[in-house]
């Protein structure tokens, strides 16, 4: 009976804990969803500038600033750097912070840059040539960002794809891919439905194929 009883004990033990563990990781993976929806720079240096990102289709800057500070790039929290610089139709912003920690599930580090020309992303790429107009990586494509500098600086932005994201997570919906697992656990959605595939498409309105500007092989 006193065996029974034992056997029966540490089976409730070992649930409870395995329990306690997915409620664990539930709590934390919506923790770090709800910070993917922000960005958040407090900087300080030379420099006088403004800056914006309507979704992945527009951006402009005026001015230079070269500064840094505390950063919140979602789940990434630390020190970082941000450099901007534009005249209105020509502009780039680069936010970087290698040493930042990350709150929850480990993800890769996102490309925090931008190159506009004539309002639009400007992207140059060995492989595809160059062209403006394009979409960022889902949950990305919607990103608003905005900031200005005076010696110091303040840079914020809120990502509606994150916060769609957060909001789904709650039914262990996985849009972005970025939950903590189990191994044993699959992907909620392993493609994106249709709808967000459509954020992924390039949008090219100019383009110059790589082979009228590569240089050809000597």
């Amino acid at each position: 009976m006193r065996r029974g009883r034992s056997v029966i004990a540490v089976a409730a033990l070992l649930l409870c804990a395995s329990g306690c563990s997915a409620f664990g990781r539930y709590v934390s993976n919506r923790v770090a969803d709800f910070a993917d929806v922000f960005v958040l720079e407090a900087t300080y240096g030379p420099g006088l500038d403004v800056h914006a990102q309507a979704t992945g289709y527009l951006g402009t800057a005026l001015g230079y600033s070269d500064q840094s500070g505390v950063m919140l790039h979602g789940r990434r929290y630390g020190l970082g750097e941000r450099v901007s610089a534009g005249l209105i139709l020509a502009a780039c912003t680069i936010s970087s912070g290698e040493e930042m920690k990350c709150l929850g599930a480990e993800t890769a580090m996102p490309d925090r840059f931008g190159f506009w020309a004539m309002l639009l992303p400007l992207v140059v790429s060995p492989a595809e040539g160059v062209y403006f107009g394009y979409a960022p990586t889902w949950p990305r494509s919607l990103d608003i960002e905005a900031g200005a500098s005076a010696g110091v600086g303040l840079h914020v932005g809120v990502s509606p794809g994150e916060l769609l994201d957060f909001v789904l997570g709650f039914t262990t919906l996985d849009l972005s891919h970025d939950d903590e697992q189990e191994e044993r656990e699959l992907e909620s959605w392993g493609m994106l439905p249709p709808l967000f595939n459509l954020l992924q498409q390039r949008w090219r309105p100019f383009w110059i194929p790589p082979t009228l500007w590569e240089r050809p092989a000597q």
